[in-house]
């Protein structure tokens, strides 16, 4: 694996001098600005093979070095050994900030590229600012993974599913009426909406794009004289789509968001919240976009009764499936049978998908025995699972996803 490594980090920086690029930066994105994202955005773990939901990669000609912060420091550490990698360690002192070490290693006259799908616009334009200061060139069209990335996972194609009323509590119309309300009050005729977490509350929409994470790959344009969901033709049902069309609601590719905002009449403001948009759109709509916070996450906060009274069923359910884990690992423990940490997070798994309306687990399950347990987000795996013994301290942080509401 290590070997594999040192060969993708060689053809990155053959793409590179292709492009005449002396540095580049990959984040653990995508063009949703997502945390938590599909298997065909993990470009940063296939070129270091660190895996964790947090940290950034950065690769010159003749160096690399990965930032993450202090919830990862002994799991990078471990996976970033002898891949000639340097681990930076986020939010210590010594540590500078990525913009800084480029300013301090980099030359004027340098040329850095990124993705602009994979920064938000905030993000970007700090980037092209502190490195502008210094007289480093800044692009944007920079997208390695397309030539070097050979076995590349594909865009997800799950169906999308209707989030039905009995668990929403409010219809995808009256939602859009909310939304665009707001819209309209903040100056502008319309919104497009990148965070798939917004899109799946608009919409009643849910799926399994993302591990944990029940949502759609899409992007949605809200506007009084139309709507449009970007979304792979694949992942839509014809349920969905008669859904989709009663809430006069359109569909079109999901690659063609940029193509479709740049096509909009000029007159047309669009309200792009800018911590949660890519880059690529400021370029797309040009003095069409209008800069705000997003209305939605503020909408989507206040729970109606309906989700309340899920929220509790789903917390219920989730306290007897916790308590049938806890017995079942007592009760091996007492008998004398092996028990590990991967064998916790199938018990409560298990327990917890023989409950009414479970959808999937809510996170990885963090099951660590004894010094498993001093490390933040530790998951178990083939080589570091652990044999449980009735001493010492088992700690668990678990939790699930069901209809109604999430643990």
């Amino acid at each position: 694996m290590k070997d594999n490594i040192i060969q993708r980090l060689e053809a990155l920086r053959n793409a590179m001098l292709t492009r005449g690029i002396d540095l580049t930066i990959i984040p653990h994105v995508d063009p949703h600005q997502s945390e938590y994202m599909a298997d065909h955005w993990h470009l940063r773990e296939y070129l270091s093979g660190f895996n964790g939901s947090a940290g950034t990669l950065v690769v010159s000609l003749d160096d690399a070095k990965l930032w993450t912060d202090s919830r990862y420091f002994l799991q990078a550490a471990q996976q970033l050994d002898e891949t000639g990698i340097t681990l930076m360690k986020d939010g210590l002192a010594i540590t500078p900030s990525i913009p800084d070490y480029i300013r301090t290693t980099l030359p004027a006259g340098s040329t850095v590229g990124i993705d602009g799908m994979l920064f938000s616009i905030n993000s970007e334009r700090d980037l092209k600012e502190k490195l502008g200061e210094v007289g480093i060139k800044l692009i944007t069209d920079f997208t390695p993974a397309d030539e070097i990335w050979y076995d590349r996972p594909p865009l997800p194609a799950d169906k999308a599913f209707i989030h039905d009323m009995k668990y929403a509590g409010e219809s995808t119309r009256d939602k859009i009426e909310k939304v665009l309300k707001r819209v309209k009050e903040a100056g502008a005729d319309a919104i497009l909406i990148s965070a798939l977490d917004e899109i799946a509350w608009v919409l009643n929409l849910r799926g399994k794009d993302v591990t944990y994470n029940p949502v759609v790959t899409s992007f949605l344009y809200l506007g009084e004289t139309g709507s449009t969901l970007f979304i792979d033709d694949i992942k839509i049902t014809d349920r969905v789509r008669e859904y989709l069309a009663g809430n006069d609601i359109s569909i079109a590719p999901y690659n063609s968001v940029l193509k479709f905002a740049g096509a909009l009449p000029f007159t047309t403001k669009v309200l792009v919240d800018p911590s949660s948009s890519s880059g690529s759109l400021v370029t797309a709509l040009g003095k069409r976009i209008s800069l705000g916070r997003s209305p939605i996450p503020l909408l989507k906060g206040i729970r109606n009764d309906v989700q309340i009274e899920g929220l509790q069923r789903a917390m219920h359910r989730d306290g007897i499936a916790l308590v049938r884990s806890f017995m079942e690992i007592e009760e091996t423990l007492s008998q004398g049978k092996r028990l590990t940490e991967t064998d916790v997070c199938k018990i409560l798994t298990r327990n917890r998908s023989l409950q009414p309306d479970y959808f999937d687990d809510s996170f990885g399950t963090i099951a660590g025995y004894k010094g498993h347990g001093a490390i933040v987000h530790y998951e178990p795996t083939e080589e570091s699972d652990a044999e449980i013994y009735p001493d010492g301290l088992l700690l668990v942080d678990s939790g699930a996803q069901y209809l109604d509401g999430t643990t």
